[in-house]
This record gives structure tokens, sequence and C-alpha cells, in this order.
């Protein structure tokens, strides 16, 4: 996704356009692949554990929102790519570096909910570590 884009809620409304990105290359987000969820570490033999679904759910609650009307996750800096000889979806070395950013503005009153997504209990994360993540809202 690049500056121009828009993301869509559930029902096909503008939420966010992205205005800058300043990562190199730019638009390395990911919007293919859907949250993990507790389901998933179970049929995998590793739960009871929560994913991104749960952990998200259980935030946005107290805000009325059910778990049915989250809309499919933006995966900010995650360079997955599709790797067609596995037909498999492979995460890849972040392009990001300190300072980077990406920048939105809201088409509709929003409430945005982040994980650090625990789903390294799957796959190997090959080195590859989280680091702080900031956030500002300009009103």
């Amino acid at each position: 996704m690049l500056p121009g884009d828009v993301l869509l809620s559930t029902l096909c409304r503008p939420m966010l356009t992205i205005t800058q990105d300043t990562t190199d290359p730019p638009g390395i987000h990911d919007t293919h692949i859907r949250m993990c969820d507790a389901y998933l570490y179970e049929i995998h033999g590793l739960g009871p554990y929560k994913g991104c679904f749960e952990i998200v759910s259980e935030v946005i609650a107290p805000y009325g929102i059910a778990p049915e009307d989250i809309p499919d996750p933006f995966n900010g800096f995650l360079n997955l790519q599709y790797d067609c000889d596995t037909k498999a979806w492979i995460a890849r070395e972040p392009v990001t570096k300190p300072g980077d950013y990406i920048e939105f503005v809201a088409e509709m009153d929003c409430l945005i909910a982040i994980s650090n997504c625990p789903e390294d209990r799957l796959t190997d994360s090959s080195g590859k570590k989280c680091t702080p993540l900031r956030v500002q809202v300009f009103a």
C-alpha cells in the first residue's frame, strides 16, 4: 500500500488514507493475511493460546464493537511475500529503519487497536525481533 491508498471498513467505507510512507522501498505492508486466533494455535497443538483476534477483540469490547465487526488487519511494516514455489506466505526481513513511519488521514472516526502478533509460536522468526513502536495522534 502506497500514499493515496485507502483502508476500507467491512462495509467498504473509507477509514484511513495513507499520506506518507518513509520506508525504502515504500508500501511494504501486509493486507493479505487475517489475524491469528486461538483456533489456529489449537489445531497446531499449541493451545490454549490467544491470538491477535482474541487480543484485539478483548481490547475493543468495552466500546461495543463485536468481534465479527473487526475489519481485516493492516499489518504495517510486515514484509510478507507469497512464494509461488512453496505456495506459502513468507515473512521476509523488514525494510524499515529507525525513524521510518507511515502517516494516515482518518476519513471517519476510528478506533485503532494494535497487537504485537504472537504468531512466532508457529513459525521460525529467523532472528527477526520486535522493536518499539511510537504512535502519535494529531487532532
